[in-house]
Order: C-alpha cells, then structure tokens, then sequence
C-alpha cells in the first residue's frame, strides 16, 4: 500500500449479515418458498439461496477509499426450467437494491446488479437442479 493510503477494513461479516436478514426477510422469495442459509444443511429444502461469497477491491481516491464489493449468490432449484431461478433472480436483486443497510463501521454508497451468468443444470444420482449464481456489486464507504 502506498504511504498514505486509508486504512481499510473489510466490510464481509457486516454485509453478509445484511444481505442474509434484507433476502430472509423479502415477501416475494418467501412466499415463493425460498429459504435463505449461510451454510445449507446437508439435505437442504429446495429452492434455496446461499448467500456470503464476497470479492473485495479498493478504490482509492483523492478524498479518500471506497471499497468495490461484489457478491455472488447460489440459487438452488429442483423446478423443471429456468423460471423458478430468473423469478428470484429479479426478487434477489430488487431487494438488495432497494433495502436498507446497517453496516456497522460502514455506509453502503450504491448497489447494483454485476451480471447473472447463464443458469446451470447440474445433474446428480436422483435429482436435476438449477443452479443461477447472480451477483451483486456495492460501494461502501
């Protein structure tokens, strides 16, 4: 780091934290039935999401340090097709982008989507699943 350079924390727990009660706490991913986990059980309820895998880069400015998040969300679904995993996609995001948070030590500046890759079909011994891993990208202060 350059001498004089902000010292930077890393935002993570506090984000995570967030992102875990705005997505457990969205009417239209639970009435779908969705549930939200840091760490699923082993033999999870489907659909769920998986929250908490965050990239973290700083931008440092004349004035001072943003930090560049971006989180990746795993979404599970046994439905047949892609539907089930657009519709929470489009939930996921409209909820991040328009809820509030609380980090403690930091203020989340924006929010927006950073790409939704194309929903994989994963193939095991007795299921067919749909897996979308969206991600989401802040600026915190």
């Amino acid at each position: 780091m350059p001498t004089g350079d902000p010292v930077i924390s890393f935002p993570g727990w506090e984000l995570q934290k967030d992102e875990f009660s705005i997505l457990g706490a969205d009417a239209t991913l639970t009435a779908a039935g969705w549930t939200v986990y840091d760490f699923p059980p082993e033999s999870p309820s489907f659909p769920y999401i998986i929250v908490g895998q965050h990239t973290v880069t700083p931008q440092y400015y004349n004035t001072g340090a943003l930090q560049d998040v971006t989180s990746s969300f795993h979404l599970y679904s046994e439905y047949k097709g892609g539907k089930e995993i657009q519709e929470a996609t489009d939930a996921l995001v409209q909820a991040l982008t328009g809820g509030t948070f609380s980090l403690t030590g930091f203020t989340v500046v924006q929010v927006s989507l950073d790409g939704a890759p194309p929903i994989i079909r994963e193939i095991n011994r007795d299921r067919v699943l749909h897996h979308g891993i969206p991600r989401v990208r802040y600026l915190i202060d």
